[in-house]
């Protein structure tokens, strides 16, 4: 089933959302997708490619909420929708993306030993506006630290990659023989064979959103509370934990010039999609600017009496362009209808750019510096090992000499007795600061 979108407004012609010398987002096209539908959650989206993604709703109102879930893809870069069918269960974002396709794990396999746990995958392939799904023969495996026997994995966090590092985190509860849940962050090289890094200082979640950008930030949802919890170590530490004043899932995305978007991850920015530009602030140092009224300008697209924005899903449709572009999915509800909405929006970070390629430069001659000093260290200390190594030799010659001046009687009487006695015998004044010599000596 395809779902054709209607663009409400075209091209509009909207001021920048801008803040002085921060990242610009200007709002391009709009269309409403479905009436009666919400966003899922949890948010089961995934991106496949720039022109591919998918993502599960909820047909519900607000007089009489019943769950009739479908699963919407775009094969065009959000032109249009079509309802995907599938009798397997569609993992979203907490299966692995390689190459275009979901893995998503499925059953427990046997393990290899009691620390150890391995399940079966579904793997889910987008071709001809449709998406296949089918059994996989690839296995994810989970290596547990020796003190934890697991008997089952809950697949209620997401999985990230991390670029800057060169592998993926996952966030997940593990339930042990004991029948304990507990949270879990892993990390694999490959996307399919996962160690497991630490505990996670959360109090058994039903829910876990993993957000990867400058740092990890982890929000685990209780019933209806949401919390989180932010490493800048890559898992090694952790802050404490921070309540977030939010009924919706959160997300977090990076761009290459460290600009964020982010959602759902503030409470100075309730309901906002908020934009964090790297640039300083005037008289501010390493602080970032926040771009907020992203909705605000929605509304003036949509001219309707809008109640609230409930979840938000972007979609990256040119990783590598400029300016950037993304696909925004989001819910609303207007008189007391969700209505399911694709905007689409244009991100200039050109400053930002600037700004991160003069960091980049101002590094690497730092780092120049630093290497040129580091070798300037070493020379110097190869200097000053030679020249106490010279002063120690010719204090050793000189040694040898005087020692030769002192002994030069002694030989010579030996000799002179040799003449008598065929025997070469030495009778020396002890000195001892030759003694070491002595041996050496003829």
């Amino acid at each position: 089933m395809r779902t054709s979108i209607i663009y409400a407004q075209v091209f509009l012609l909207l001021s920048y959302l801008t803040l002085a010398n921060a990242v610009k987002v200007d709002v391009k096209e709009t269309a409403a997708i479905e009436i009666g539908f919400n966003l899922s959650k949890p948010n089961s989206a995934i991106q496949f490619s720039d022109t591919t993604f998918c993502f599960r709703t909820i047909g519900s109102t607000l007089e009489a909420p019943f769950p009739s879930e479908q699963l919407l893809c775009s094969f065009n870069k959000g032109s249009s929708f079509v309802t995907v069918n599938s009798d397997l269960s569609f993992c979203g974002s907490r299966g692995i993306v390689l190459n275009g396709q979901l893995y998503c794990p499925h059953k427990k396999v046997i393990g290899k030993d009691s620390s150890f746990l391995g399940y079966s995958t579904i793997v889910f392939t987008p071709k001809n506006e449709i998406i296949e799904s089918k059994i996989s023969s690839q296995e994810v495996s989970f290596q547990m630290k020796p003190n934890i026997v697991p008997n089952e994995i809950k697949f209620n966090g997401g999985v990230q990659y991390i670029s800057s590092e060169g592998y993926y985190l996952m966030a997940a509860t593990v339930i042990d023989v004991s029948n304990l849940e507990s949270p879990y962050l892993f990390k694999s090289v490959n996307g399919f064979n996962w160690t497991m890094i630490d505990l996670l200082p959360l109090n058994q979640p039903d829910e876990m959103y993993l957000q990867c950008d400058s740092k990890i930030t982890i929000v685990a949802k209780n019933n209806s509370n949401y919390y989180k919890v932010i490493s800048e170590d890559m898992g090694q530490s952790w802050s404490g934990v921070k309540y977030l004043n939010t009924v919706s899932p959160p997300f977090s995305i990076m761009l290459p010039s460290n600009v964020v978007m982010q959602y759902a991850l503030s409470n100075h920015t309730l309901g906002e999609v908020t934009f964090l530009s790297p640039l300083p602030p005037k008289n501010v140092s390493n602080s970032f600017l926040r771009l907020n009224n992203l909705n605000q300008s929605l509304d003036k697209i949509n001219n309707t009496e809008k109640d609230i924005v409930t979840s938000y899903y972007a979609v990256s449709m040119q990783v590598s362009s400029a300016p950037l572009q993304f696909i925004m999915i989001h819910d609303e509800v207007i008189q007391d209808k969700f209505l399911l909405r694709t905007t689409l929006i244009e991100i200039d970070d050109s400053e930002e750019k600037q700004y991160l390629d003069e960091q980049n430069i101002e590094a690497a001659k730092k780092r120049e510096k630093e290497k040129l000093l580091k070798e300037k260290a070493r020379q110097e200390n190869l200097r000053t090992k030679w020249r106490i190594q010279n002063k120690i030799r010719k204090a050793d010659e000189e040694r040898h000499r005087k020692f030769a001046d002192f002994d030069r009687l002694y030989i010579k009487r030996a000799l002179e007795n040799m003449k008598h006695d065929n025997e070469f015998i030495v009778v020396r004044q002890v000195k001892p600061e030759f003694i070491d010599f002595e041996s050496e000596a003829l």
